[in-house]
Order: structure tokens, then C-alpha cells, then sequence
């Protein structure tokens, strides 16, 4: 039986408690390696190296024993009696989203589960296989939603919009959407002037665009979106070395101004 420690101030009192701590983490958790306690303990297992390296090399050597000696259990669960009944009700609530005519919003696994009151299954595949398998079947992907959302707002527009008004109003990321409406006009479609349900699957079924689409260019790599840094190019928006001395020589006069405000910085931090 492992005790506690009496806890002492000294960094070898201190390493003695971590050690204990973590051996007890081992216990509590037999999968756990040396790397997951890296993962998580990383701070904790920085200090026992750092006071105590002998303690160190204890518990890694019995995170490398616990992983292959201890038994572990494993549960077994059964489908649960209504899974089948459960199913049904999934594919009809997927396909009730999909045939709506209101603005498009991406279906999910979850998203198909809220709707059919069942979300509890969605996490549940050992309980729910064939719930599982309805949702996977069913869930569309992120390029499959923006056709729908495309054909939508193409729908709710006048003839002859200007592509700039329909990605404004379809709220598409501008680079894919400039993708997606290539691929479209290209296949010419017409003009629906009433959207009646079930409608906008059905024209991109006729497109050749089914749930699973990866869109127009599957082999092109996007960059993220947002507000993000990404560095482009070998170069830095910083100023560097080099710049400075460029500066220097074309603008004498600013790179002298440059210098006195900076002494005087200087001097002001000095008195104060």
C-alpha cells in the first residue's frame, strides 16, 4: 500500500510529494506512459528532474512497467433493444432537414440528433451502431453545405445578381466561394425562381453533388481563415538591420531624428 509522504520544505522533501503524486496518477491510470505524463505533468516532471533524478528514473521505469503488467478491464457494452427503432427515427429527421426550405445550416452528426431528440446517442456508438451508422451515412460535409447554402441564396435573388451580391448574401468564405460558383456556372443552371422542399438536394443530385462531396478542387489547400499571423514569404514585416542602414542612407535626416528621439528616451528614463 502506497502511504504519503510527510511533506517537507526542501527540494528534496518536494520531490519526494511529486513523486508520490505521480506514482499515484500511474495507478489510477494503467494506460499511462512516460509520454502522456509528459503531456500532462510536464511542469511537475521538469521540477522531479531537476531536484531529484533519481526519483525521476523510479517513475519512469514504473510508467514503462505499469503499461505492460497491469490488467486492465474492459467493458462490454450490448446494443441497446431500440437501437433499430432509433435509427429510423434519425434518417427521418436528417431527412426532414435536408428537404427544408429555409436558409441551410450545416448537418451534423449532432445537429441530426438534436433534431430527432436523440442526442444522447450520438456519443453512444457501442450502445447505438446502427444510430452511429445512420449519422455517418447522413451528415454532410463542409463543401456539401455550401452548395446548398449557394443554391439557396441563388434562389432568393433576381435574375442577373452580380456575383458579389450573392456571396454577401450566401455569407461563404470569399476564396472557396469564388470555387463554388465557378463550378456551377459552369454546369449552367437555371434560375429557380420558388424553392419547394426537398428541391435543392435533388438539382445538386443532378450535379453530381451528394452528401460526401469534397467539392470543386479537393487537391487544393486553402488557408485558414481569420486574423491569424501568416508569415508569407522569407521576409518579415519587422525592421531589420539591413532596412536601417538603407534608412540611413536615403533619409540622412530621419535617421537622425530617429536617434535623438530615442536619446531622449533614454534620458527621460533617467530622471524619472
Amino acid at each position: 500500500m502506497l502511504h504519503a509522504p510527510r511533506f517537507n520544505a526542501s527540494r528534496k522533501g518536494r520531490a519526494c510529494w511529486i513523486a508520490y503524486e505521480l506514482r499515484g496518477a500511474l495507478e489510477e491510470n494503467p494506460r499511462y506512459t512516460i509520454e502522456d505524463l509528459w503531456g500532462r505533468y510536464r511542469g511537475t516532471l521538469t521540477r522531479l528532474l531537476k531536484w531529484d533524478r533519481k526519483a525521476f528514473a523510479q517513475i519512469r521505469d514504473f510508467a514503462q512497467k505499469s503499461r505492460s503488467k497491469r490488467l486492465i478491464a474492459v467493458r462490454v457494452v450490448s446494443p441497446h433493444r431500440l437501437d433499430g427503432e432509433r435509427a429510423d427515427q434519425l434518417r427521418q429527421a436528417a431527412l426532414k432537414l435536408y428537404a427544408s426550405a429555409e436558409r441551410p445550416a450545416r448537418i451534423s452528426r449532432y445537429s441530426i440528433g438534436r433534431a430527432a431528440k436523440l442526442t444522447h446517442v450520438v456519443c453512444a456508438r457501442a450502445a447505438y451502431p446502427r444510430c452511429n451508422e445512420v449519422l455517418d451515412e447522413l451528415a454532410e460535409t463542409q463543401w456539401h453545405f455550401y452548395a446548398r447554402r449557394y443554391l439557396w441564396t441563388l434562389s432568393r435573388l433576381p435574375d442577373g445578381a452580380s456575383t458579389s451580391a450573392v456571396c454577401q448574401q450566401a455569407g461563404l468564405w470569399y476564396y472557396k466561394f469564388v470555387e463554388l460558383d465557378a463550378y456551377f456556372r459552369a454546369r449552367s443552371l437555371t434560375q429557380i425562381t420558388r424553392l419547394r422542399e426537398g428541391q435543392i438536394v435533388a438539382v445538386l443530385r443532378d450535379c453530381g453533388v451528394g452528401l460526401k462531396w469534397e467539392g470543386p478542387c479537393p487537391e487544393k489547400t486553402f488557408a485558414r481563415p481569420g486574423r491569424a499571423y501568416v508569415k508569407k514569404g522569407p521576409g518579415s514585416a519587422r525592421a531589420t538591420p539591413d532596412r536601417l542602414g538603407a534608412t540611413a542612407e536615403v533619409y540622412p535626416h530621419l535617421w537622425q531624428g530617429r536617434q535623438s528621439h530615442a536619446a531622449g528616451v533614454v534620458n527621460c528614463a533617467r530622471w524619472c
